[in-house]
């Protein structure tokens, strides 16, 4: 720390020994604090971030987000939307990028189902929530990896989700190179290799499943064999 800096903060220190202690260690505390929080921007340490409140009317999803808005329903979002009705407010971001122009300003690449429920809850008279949306510009593939990362371990998106989305991201992003996009995605080529195979499961097959959510990446494995059988 340079001299400037030490004299202000021999300034602003200085005074404290005349306060009354309760007040000289609360006041104290509060300018350490902010100091501390300086430094840290200084030093890299702590990224701003642009976060928002806004209504989801001015949001519409990624055209290539990884879940599926048109399967959200009441019934599978209930979870989060009692917990933002019982905390009163929505707990973590949704990742979006502002749009050039539109009647809606941002696009959402991590968050539908917090924009579902949020839109759940302001449709049924809750007009008192919005949606928190954390800012960010970013490509489309950055968008990708984004979305991916923040969704691989999830269990409420599917394998078959994923798998689309994984096969459509090699031939727009990577030119289709899987060991390109393994090494983007830090996963193992054989891993990538297992939910490309699955999104190229013939359609017949697909639409034998009630639906998209029951399809997992075992079943790729186990029928690969059998459609290379003609019989």
């Amino acid at each position: 720390m340079n001299k400037k800096h030490d004299a202000l903060y021999d300034d602003v220190l200085g005074g404290l020994d005349d306060m009354a202690p309760s007040k000289s260690a609360a006041r104290s505390s509060r300018f350490l604090k902010r100091s501390t929080t300086i430094a840290d921007q200084v030093a890299g340490d702590i990224e701003e971030k642009t976060l928002r409140w806004v209504d989801p009317a001015e949001c519409r999803m990624w055209d290539r987000h990884n879940r599926d808005y048109a399967l959200l329903t009441e019934e599978n979002c209930r979870d989060l939307i009692d917990g933002i009705r019982s905390q009163g407010r929505q707990e973590f971001a949704a990742i979006v990028r502002p749009l050039p122009d539109g009647p809606q300003r941002y696009e959402v690449i991590c968050g539908a189902r917090r924009h579902f429920a949020v839109s759940w809850l302001r449709a049924h008279n809750y007009l008192q929530f919005k949606y928190l949306v954390d800012v960010r510009d970013m490509t489309d593939e950055e968008a990708f990896r984004l979305a991916d990362i923040e969704n691989r371990d999830r269990e409420d998106i599917s394998d078959y989700e994923r798998a689309i989305d994984y096969a459509d991201a090699i031939a727009r992003y990577y030119g289709g190179k899987q060991k390109a996009m393994a090494e983007r995605l830090e996963v193992s080529p054989p891993w990538l290799s297992r939910y490309l195979s699955l999104a190229n499961l013939p359609s017949q097959i697909v639409a034998a499943f009630a639906s998209i959510r029951d399809i997992k990446e075992r079943h790729a494995r186990d029928l690969k064999p059998l459609i290379a059988e003609k019989k």
